[in-house]
């Protein structure tokens, strides 16, 4: 049974990608390249307890609406108490990004596999 709708899925995406035109697959790689960039950023700056902005890093996530993405940065931050880092408050915790490198490394690998089929959908 698995099998069965397993298959229906694929013959519709394929079928639903014979009918994407050029332009809405360049918005499509466009969002994905967006997507991918957001997680690399995150993984480039999972330790950063300062940035040119003030305070740690913000993690990046991808919002979309009617095929519009964007980059939003979410305060979300994990605390330690190191009292001899240069970032840390009167208390002595510093402010790291709440980012975990295994979730971020499958959201790129998924990213990038859904990438390579919608570029070979639209060719």
């Amino acid at each position: 049974m698995k099998f069965i709708i397993y298959s229906m899925l694929l013959v519709s995406s394929i079928s639903f990608a014979a009918k994407i035109d050029k332009s809405e697959c360049q918005d499509m790689l466009s969002n994905k390249r967006l997507e991918m960039n957001a997680i690399s950023s995150n993984i480039e700056n999972i330790s950063a307890t300062r940035t040119p902005e003030g305070g740690a890093y913000r993690k990046k996530e991808i919002h979309c609406e009617n095929k519009n993405c964007k980059i939003v940065a979410l305060a979300n931050y994990v605390t330690k108490y190191l009292p001899d880092h240069p970032d840390a408050d009167d208390s002595g915790y510093v402010k790291f990004p709440n980012i975990k490198v295994e979730e971020e490394m499958s959201a790129m690998i998924a990213a990038s596999r859904e990438y390579q089929k919608i570029d070979s959908d639209c060719k």
